[in-house]
């Protein structure tokens, strides 16, 4: 009788572990998902759409589509700034980079969009496109601009 209790009493713990393993795993993957979720989600902004030619104005985070073109922009974030300052007197103007992440026929690619600091706008060329742009705001001497105060000013053409 005590051999069948033990056995029981065994066979109980080891599908409690099971349980509470399985139980872990499973939280563990709903928080995995929802991080993927909440990084799809994060910028919360509007895609925008547009035409060849048309300027557009994106935030970091957001992106604008070109139905006619297949193609897909997003502002991912400001790589680096090293403007000199209004206010500033430099040797070297510097400049401004972004991170803009591209679906064209349905392929991905990241690139930079560099813009120096001595002009008004940049430009880049990508699959027969040209990409006007420019960065916004340009910095001021002793004031930082947070990352999300960015905009990136495009305008496409074939």
């Amino acid at each position: 009788m005590n051999t069948h209790i033990y056995q029981i009493t065994q066979t109980a713990k080891r599908r409690n572990s099971l349980r509470r393993t399985f139980g872990l795993l499973g939280l563990v993957l709903i928080i995995a998902m929802s991080g993927q979720i909440l990084a799809a989600c994060a910028s919360g902004l509007p895609a925008l759409s547009a035409k060849i030619g048309q300027e557009i104005i994106l935030e970091p985070g957001q992106k604008v589509i070109l139905p006619d073109e297949s193609l897909e922009l997003r502002f991912i974030k400001i790589v680096s700034d090293s403007r000199c300052p209004k206010g500033a007197t430099c040797i070297w103007a510097g400049e401004v980079s972004s991170l803009v992440e591209i679906k064209y026929q349905n392929q991905e690619q990241s690139i930079v969009l560099t813009q120096s600091g001595g002009s008004d706008q940049g430009s880049n060329e990508f699959a027969g496109y040209k990409i006007a742009f420019s960065i916004q705001p340009y910095p001021e001497l002793e004031k930082e601009i947070p990352a999300k105060d960015y905009r990136l000013k495009l305008t496409l053409s074939k």
